[in-house]
């Protein structure tokens, strides 16, 4: 039963993944899971049976949730994109307040400079991923440099989606892959397809691999000996993925020109992306501070023991 649980949970952990702005980690704090996750990814060595299984178990329930969440975003980016992207970007938008809210009073020039950086870092990027793969990336049509840009989605990606309030799929954005993987992802059912979508997805998987035990030590690492300045960096991760963003969608030559009725629900899919977002983040900050709070009573009980002993 606790692995049954853990795989719905794991499922809903992959289909938040494919959502620009939802974040994975946002889930796994949302779902009690979170500390878990980075516990075993860090320690997959010492408890290597124990460890394997969980992320095992998580693994797999994330691969069906990317799997279902694919064939339905894939529809809609066919059917609406602008309404698509509009939802998308209110969700990236609605997640900011939380994210800034605990450094937002502290901002001098040396975190403004982190934050420019951060941001320069992510558009230039973007810029690098637009003059390297030129056109309308596709996953059945790729060359060396494809590759390479797909190698670092995989590696940068896995570092943001275990960064509760950031999402690691931006980074498909940010080179423009993001329509190319909901199509290969949607098109998995076909079997001769499978040659062209494992070949999109070895590079992204090699990313992930080689990403998957530095990322959860080097995150930590980095919230607590620099806490205010890498959030910073997040939030301008997190802004110049809006700008990124932006630009997927009015550089795709694909998309149909906008009408009135679609710019209209584009404007209300963008709020309501935006204050789900927002209400989401408040419940998991709500709940990470609660599991805070536990900790630390814990801790007190155990010193007052040893106090006593």
């Amino acid at each position: 039963m606790k692995y049954l649980i853990l795989f719905i949970k794991s499922i809903l952990f992959g289909a938040s993944n494919l959502i620009p702005g939802g974040s994975g980690g946002t889930t796994l704090v949302i779902t009690g899971i979170y500390d878990e996750t980075i516990d075993n990814i860090s320690n997959v060595f010492k408890t290597f049976k124990k460890s394997i299984i969980f992320l095992g178990v998580l693994i797999l329930g994330a691969a069906v949730g990317v799997l279902a969440g694919g064939k339905l975003i894939n529809f809609a980016l066919d059917k609406i994109p602008f309404i698509t992207y509009m939802l998308f970007l209110g969700i990236v938008v609605g997640t900011l307040p939380m994210i800034a809210k605990p450094v937002i009073k502290k901002t001098n020039i040396k975190y403004s400079i982190v934050f420019i950086v951060s941001l320069g870092v992510i558009i230039g990027l973007m810029i690098l991923g637009s003059y390297l793969s030129n056109g309308t990336k596709t996953y059945n049509n790729l060359a060396f440099n494809d590759y390479l840009l797909l190698f670092i989605c995989g590696f940068v990606g896995f570092f943001a989606m275990i960064i509760p309030g950031v999402s690691g799929i931006l980074m498909f954005l940010v080179f423009g892959y993001y329509d190319a993987l909901m199509k290969a992802i949607s098109n998995i059912y076909d079997s001769g397809q499978w040659g062209a979508i494992i070949l999109f997805a070895l590079p992204v998987a090699l990313g992930i691999l080689v990403s998957i035990i530095p990322s959860a030590k080097i995150i930590n690492y980095l919230l607590k000996k620099f806490p205010i300045g890498s959030v910073f960096a997040i939030i301008g991760f997190v802004i110049g993925s809006i700008v990124c963003m932006l630009f997927a969608y009015f550089t795709n030559n694909e998309y149909p020109k906008l009408d009135a009725l679609n710019i209209i629900i584009g404007i209300i899919c963008f709020i309501v992306g935006t204050v789900g977002s927002f209400l989401l983040s408040c419940y998991a900050k709500k709940l990470e501070n609660k599991n805070e709070e536990e900790i630390d009573n814990i801790d007190v009980v155990e010193e007052k023991l040893e106090e006593e002993n």
